[in-house]
């Protein structure tokens, strides 16, 4: 296995006939190394001609460092150096974002600190697609009862390709109409005085485990408007992945029914996962939803 080896940034040498230009992502990269730390070492040939990571050597650079950490490459030859280089490269133009993934993994971050700006407007094409593909809902009336997977829940909303986006939707200053949509729905769905027998709770974080989180803020002010008792953060993600949630039940409900709420559903499994935590535990529950996204 290669071994990591820290050098004198002085004694790395750019490759002077790299094809990459890479002027524009100094800055973002340095950004990320006084944040985070100099993780991806440089890949160097046995003089110190640098491989891959020409970008982040002008970062250190900028940054005043004295020492990068690298991987020398003995095993190569000059062709494929050559090869290796400018298809490392390459693949990176392959890829693309997933906007629903990407939206996730963007809500409650803000990036303002690093002075990076997750956007795609330096590429226009880009930025138009990620555009066109952004998760919107009008917020129109569009109460269903609904099925996914083995679920049964009540929709108030539907995504589609009009309206707003999902990341503007999903902020503080909606808690208060989703709360009041919801607690009217609940009401007239289940009753007026559900003080005793019922309780509110929401599906777990999965990655951003600090800060807003919009469900979190809505389950809370419909528990006020039922007086009803709300168990936040009664359930814990011990991963990230949607298709294939892992839950733990941190808390279990005293009341015997119990009000699931989710902002958004779109792969069911995560509703369906804490469902049936609170089902083998003897709880009855009522699955809704504000947004379906399914």
């Amino acid at each position: 296995m290669d071994q990591i080896i820290y050098l004198p940034v002085k004694d790395l040498k750019p490759y002077q006939n790299n094809p990459r230009k890479n002027a524009g992502a100094v800055d973002a990269v340095a950004a990320s190394i006084k944040e985070f730390g100099f993780r991806p070492p440089i890949i160097i040939k046995d003089d110190g001609t640098v491989i891959n990571g020409h970008t982040r050597l002008k970062a250190a650079k900028k940054l005043g460092m004295k020492e990068v950490p690298c991987i020398r490459v003995t095993d190569l030859t000059e062709e494929q150096i050559k090869q290796f280089r400018l298809i490392d490269n390459k693949t990176s133009e392959l890829s693309s974002w997933d906007p629903d993934l990407l939206e996730g993994e963007l809500i409650g971050m803000d990036f303002s600190e690093l002075e990076f700006d997750f956007d795609f407007t330096g590429d226009t094409k880009k930025r138009k697609k990620w555009e066109k593909d952004k998760i919107r809902c009008d917020l129109k009336d569009r109460l269903a009862l609904r099925r996914c997977n083995d679920t049964v829940y009540q929709a108030m909303f539907k995504t589609g390709n009009q309206g707003i986006p999902l990341e503007d939707i999903k902020v503080i200053d909606n808690v208060g109409m989703f709360a009041a949509t919801a607690t009217e729905f609940i009401r007239s769905t289940l009753g007026e005085n559900l003080e005793d027998d019922w309780c509110i709770l929401t599906t777990p974080r999965r990655r951003h485990r600090e800060g807003f989180h919009f469900a979190t803020d809505v389950s809370r002010k419909i528990s006020e408007d039922l007086n009803i008792p709300f168990y936040e953060e009664a359930f814990e993600s011990l991963n990230t992945t949607r298709l294939d949630p892992i839950f733990n039940m941190r808390t279990d409900p005293q009341e015997k029914n119990v009000i699931i709420y989710d902002d958004v559903l779109t792969t069911g499994y995560t509703l369906q996962e804490v469902r049936r935590l609170l089902i083998e535990a003897g709880h009855v529950t009522y699955s809704l939803v504000s947004i379906d996204n399914h």
